[in-house]
């Protein structure tokens, strides 16, 4: 992910000041994280029936299921991958992001990787790959070069696909309330 690093920095920006608590009201757990007295960059995680996370707040909406029972501080400890794919909806168009510059690289390797083609052509591919601005175009690409470069019609038309910036945020949020939560345990 190219940008993953920089949304990063951007999500601790925003949790400036936030404040952790919890509210355990049995079968469900909330965890609210905002700055007090203020809902601006808040995002309120609530725990149903043990499996389901529910995350709304100015990061969009989602929900988050898993098979077995889970808390905050396991949820806390799962990397962001293994959030992502636990994910059931989220409150925009498509549950994910696409990123022209990763598509060129998720081509370049199965090019380097799978292909059978000489370096100019593969050069010429990428050239063409690099014009695309967005999701749809690059479909269309895919659909223009699919047998030339012997793609399954399944990773390449994939390619580029990120994980939306909002759940980096939904993980990021959780991650630095419950760092914040276990301190104030270990002081108390």
């Amino acid at each position: 992910m190219k940008n993953y690093e920089e949304t990063i920095a951007n999500a601790h920006k925003a949790f400036v000041n936030h404040v952790a608590k919890i509210t355990d009201l049995g079968e469900i757990k909330i965890l609210d994280w905002a700055r007090p007295n203020m809902r601006e960059s808040s995002i309120q995680y609530t725990i149903l029936q043990d499996r389901h996370l529910a995350v709304t707040g100015d990061y969009y909406n989602a929900i988050y299921t898993w098979d077995g029972r889970v808390n905050f501080y396991a949820l806390a400890g799962y990397n962001l991958g293994y959030l992502y794919s636990k994910i059931n909806c989220l409150t925009i168009c498509d549950l994910h992001d696409w990123d022209e510059d990763e598509a060129v690289e998720d081509l370049k390797y199965h090019l380097d990787n799978y292909s059978g083609l000489d370096n100019d052509r593969k050069e010429e591919i990428l050239e063409s790959a690099s014009h695309c601005s967005d999701e749809h175009e690059w479909t269309e690409f895919c659909r223009q070069h699919s047998c030339e470069v012997g793609d399954d019609e399944c990773s390449l038309y994939s390619a580029g696909n990120v994980i939306p910036y909002q759940v980096i945020y939904h993980h990021e949020g959780l991650k630095l309330a419950m760092a914040q939560i276990e301190k104030m345990e270990a002081k108390a």
